[in-house]
């Protein structure tokens, strides 16, 4: 298959390291694989704590509380980061369980390709044939989100769907960073101040594309991102298949 093998380990790290975490001593774990057609099909199953349907609702929420019942025992963002890798690569991550004490099943999906040619079969070009096209420079967004766990599951989201992505905790950081950026998303409630803050100060600089991220998703809360100059107001928890789609977006418009 055609992928980031680093960020695809990292999703079956997480996917066995969750397996072996909730299984007791002497339980089972299985890891298969199987192609079907152009697409194979990777199962990592377990014989332990499994979960009840209302967990596995809340597993891929982003934002999910610790009392929930799924991160217990530190699930944590892991699943949600996998899925964003796995959907980066345009496949699918289901994770399933038949209830608690049953075990678990979690599955990747993923495309696969033709082998490459041999080596000795490869041809040189013909003299005067057209040159390879350049690979287009991915576009820069800068992130502004002061939590840790949030601002590296958005950072690895962004850098899997293709961005080359900046990181700031503050206002005052992403200050120093917003003039390299091409895209900013920044959270409204920062440490040392705000994002409506931030863009007021960045459109007195020059034309900024952005998107806010807020825990509210109120009328008065969208007015207020899109009047600070906000393209955007996105309510966490986010659907970050929604979120890359409007990164994408504002990539090819101008700049307001």
């Amino acid at each position: 298959m055609n992928g980031d093998a680093a960020r695809l380990a990292q999703v079956f790290r997480n996917l066995i390291s969750n397996a072996v975490k909730f299984t007791d001593e002497g339980g089972r774990i299985a890891v298969t694989s199987r192609a079907r057609g152009r697409r194979i099909r990777v199962t990592v199953t377990d014989s332990g704590v499994g979960m009840t349907e209302a967990q596995q609702r809340r597993l891929f929420q982003p934002f999910i509380t610790k009392d929930s019942g799924v991160t217990r025992r530190g699930l944590g963002l892991g699943l949600v980061i996998s899925q964003a890798i796995v959907a980066a690569h345009d496949g699918r991550l289901e994770v399933t369980s038949p209830g608690g004490g049953r075990g678990t099943t979690a599955c990747v999906e993923l495309a696969t390709i033709a082998a490459p040619a041999k080596p000795e079969n490869a041809r040189v070009a013909a003299a005067g044939a057209p040159a390879e096209v350049a690979p287009l420079r991915p576009a820069r967004v800068l992130l502004v989100e002061d939590d840790v766990d949030s601002a590296q599951m958005f950072a690895l989201l962004f850098s899997s769907a293709g961005f080359d992505v900046q990181v700031a905790g503050s206002v005052y950081a992403a200050l120093q960073l917003a003039d390299s950026c091409e895209v900013l998303v920044s959270d409204v409630a920062l440490p040392d101040g705000s994002g409506l803050d931030l863009m007021w100060t960045l459109r007195a600089r020059r034309p900024t594309r952005a998107i806010a991220l807020s825990g509210y998703g109120g009328a008065q809360d969208v007015q207020r991102s899109l009047a600070a100059g906000f393209r955007q107001h996105l309510t966490k928890p986010v659907d970050l298949d929604q979120l890359i789609a409007a990164v994408r977006r504002l990539v090819d418009e101008p700049p307001a």
